[in-house]
């Protein structure tokens, strides 16, 4: 890449950077929090991608990663040894 094709990347990185619109914070209403949520029949697992509707409750359930990669492991391990 040539310096002059560097140069205007940088510049429109820059300019990109000021028209950026600084970040709000979430905050959380903990008055009356529990008027507003509901306890929800599933058992407890790793959830992820969690929608909510007025009539449904959609969900995926993942794997905990850490320990499917420690099972993976003691199998190749095994089958080495």
């Amino acid at each position: 890449m040539t310096r002059q094709r560097l140069k205007k990347r940088r510049k429109r990185k820059r300019t990109k950077r000021k028209n950026e619109k600084p970040k709000e914070y979430i905050r959380i209403d903990f008055d009356g929090l529990s008027d507003r949520v509901a306890r929800v029949p599933i058992e407890g697992d790793n959830y992820e991608g969690l929608v909510v509707t007025k009539e449904y409750l959609i969900y995926t359930r993942a794997g905990t990663p850490f320990y499917d990669a420690i099972v993976i492991l003691r199998r190749i391990w095994s089958s080495i040894h």
